[in-house]
């Protein structure tokens, strides 16, 4: 990936498992998808998890299940040098946390259906991420 002149290796990885004492600080978690990207000569990770499910909220949207999110918390503290875990899911609505910044965990719609704006915002989004990384 080549980000403002800077070139970012990064390798894509599906159902890794990171194992307890050396990818993760307790137990074996294998996220569906991680990114792994370098930036002077250190690493980091983005996890994904695709969910089949959703709720169904008050105004009648689909959005996340909250049991989605925790899993996305353990990814986020447990796995080593980890910088961002996320559900996709067949919803409505886009959630990052904490709402005011790139968020740290959160859920992403994807549908087979959409027309390519939810694939292009949640590839947006990873540019974003990674940029934020190397401008730290």
């Amino acid at each position: 990936m080549n980000i403002d002149g800077n070139i970012i290796p990064i390798e894509f990885m599906y159902n890794k498992l990171f194992t307890g004492g050396n990818g993760s600080y307790s137990v074996n978690l294998k996220p569906d998808y991680s990114i792994k990207f370098m930036i002077d000569d250190k690493y980091y990770f983005i996890h994904f998890d695709a969910k089949y499910k959703f709720n169904i909220d008050n105004f009648g949207n689909e959005v996340y299940k909250d049991v989605d999110i925790y899993k996305m918390h353990t990814y986020k503290d447990a796995i080593k040098n980890t910088i961002g875990s996320y559900v996709l899911y067949p919803g409505d609505v886009k959630m990052l946390f904490p709402k005011d910044s790139l968020g740290l965990v959160g859920a992403f719609p994807l549908n087979p259906s959409d027309d390519e704006n939810e694939k292009l915002d949640l590839s947006n989004f990873i540019y974003d991420l990674i940029n934020s990384k190397l401008k730290n």
